[in-house]
């Protein structure tokens, strides 16, 4: 069977109550908050701008909460930043201990993104989604890096719902290879009780149990503002799911 170990809600924004998102991380420590970085969307809806994260980023070094917050990188700017070591981008990404790219793959030299992934951020989980321009990724590396991990995400930003069934199926490829994973698509508070059943009821060819994490992000948001309530209730039927 799989069981989910981690919760991700994605989309935080210049309005995001940070005092108000300590308290509920500290009543739900399995939470995991995603923060956008884009250099042309900057400070339009769920893209914070760069002083947003850089103090996003103070919060987390001053509340010890590195295990709670990942940064997904976005747009060619600041993939091409990220993945070269720009000053401005690494000041910015550096507190954070998880980061998703958020690219096709073959827009980029692989030999950059290899060192990247397993040198320079050696320290980091680096999470790639992993979707039909990325399902050729992992074959790219002669030693898949261990810090490396795979979203299943199809739905491109759309909130499109995938069946947890299906995703679990490439899941399973990738436990083959030795990469852990999660999965996204259309989550939200209004099926979060039937993706929860339909993963914990699903069998795993995998001789372990295997704890992975769901991603969610364009349903939590009311008239284009990250809503930490509904935030509290997908975390709530998860708490309430786990006993």
């Amino acid at each position: 069977m799989y069981f989910v170990n981690k919760v991700y809600l994605t989309g935080i924004d210049d309005s995001t109550d940070l005092n108000k998102l300590l308290e509920i991380t500290k009543q739900h420590p399995y939470v995991v908050w995603g923060v956008l970085i884009s250099e042309s969307s900057q400070g339009k809806g769920r893209y914070p701008t760069f002083n947003t994260i850089a103090k996003i980023g103070q919060f987390i070094v001053d509340n010890n909460l590195y295990d709670n917050f990942g940064i997904h990188v976005c747009g060619k700017p600041a993939v091409k930043g990220f993945l070269e070591g720009n000053q401005k981008y690494c000041e910015l990404i550096n507190p954070f201990k998880i980061v998703q790219i958020n690219f096709r793959h073959s827009d980029y030299d692989l030999k950059l993104i290899e060192e990247c992934i397993s040198f320079d951020n050696r320290a980091k989980d680096i999470i790639v989604q992993y979707n039909k321009a990325n399902e050729d990724f992992i074959s790219k590396f002669e030693n898949i890096p261990d810090n490396l991990k795979m979203l299943i995400d199809y739905s491109g930003g759309k909130g499109d719902y995938m069946s947890p069934v299906k995703s679990l199926e490439y899941v399973n490829e990738l436990i083959s290879q030795g990469v852990r994973s999660g999965i996204a698509g259309g989550f939200g508070a209004d099926n979060i009780n039937d993706v929860l059943s339909n993963i914990s009821s699903t069998s795993s060819n995998s001789p372990y149990p295997y704890g992975i994490w769901i991603d969610m992000e364009t349903k939590l948001r009311t008239d284009e503002i990250f809503d930490l309530d509904i935030c509290t209730e997908i975390l709530n039927c998860y708490k309430d799911f786990k006993k």
